[in-house]
């Protein structure tokens, strides 16, 4: 009779997502993922995206990278004090503050495509200027701060091209416009 090597055994594998070596003996016979493990032949991290992404938590959001449950209860009054409130910004441009979250952890590059970010987390500051004029739309056609201003969208203020010539050495900000928020500080989403 030939001898069992381990590698020949179904409880020792590769992963067939990203090729780490698995051995299902190390992880405690309870654990809900182990059987999903071994049915798709991936490891527990690979597993863990994959559920996360197929089954996604009612009120989560990518941002910034991370998968995170929201919470927008209030449940400790010094939440602001203790900087445990956190802002973020989402693609359609709605912001929001959560008083606490729940991460998941910071998604893996292989499952980005199944979680993209929906959000970037943001300073508080600019939480509440954004937030003060949400849906706001700038009509300043001659405004010198207009091309970097976050409100100002030249496909529907200036279809026809624009209206007066920027100064070279114009800096942003120098009009003193109080709705002014450089498109700088606005991270990438």
């Amino acid at each position: 009779m030939p001898r069992l090597r381990a590698i020949d055994t179904p409880f020792l594998y590769s992963c067939a997502s990203c090729g780490k070596q698995v051995d299902l003996n190390l992880y405690k016979p309870g654990n809900r993922l182990l059987g999903l493990m071994y049915h798709n032949k991936e490891c527990y991290d690979c597993t863990y995206w994959r559920h996360l992404s197929e089954n996604r938590p009612k009120n989560s959001l990518v941002i910034s990278g991370e998968l995170v449950l929201v919470d927008h209860t209030e449940t400790n009054p010094f939440a602001s004090i203790l900087q445990r409130k956190k802002y973020y910004l989402l693609k359609s441009g709605q912001v929001g503050m959560a008083n606490s979250l729940i991460s998941y952890g910071k998604i893996p590059e292989r499952f980005k495509a199944l979680l993209p970010d929906e959000g970037q987390f943001i300073a508080r500051k600019l939480y509440y200027r954004l937030r003060d004029n949400v849906g706001h739309n700038c009509q300043m056609k001659g405004c010198y701060d207009r091309y970097h201003c976050y409100y100002y969208h030249p496909e529907l203020t200036e279809p026809d091209g624009p209206w007066n010539k920027i100064p070279a050495n114009c800096q942003p900000g120098w009009e003193g416009c109080p709705l002014f928020i450089n498109k700088a500080e606005i991270p990438e989403i």
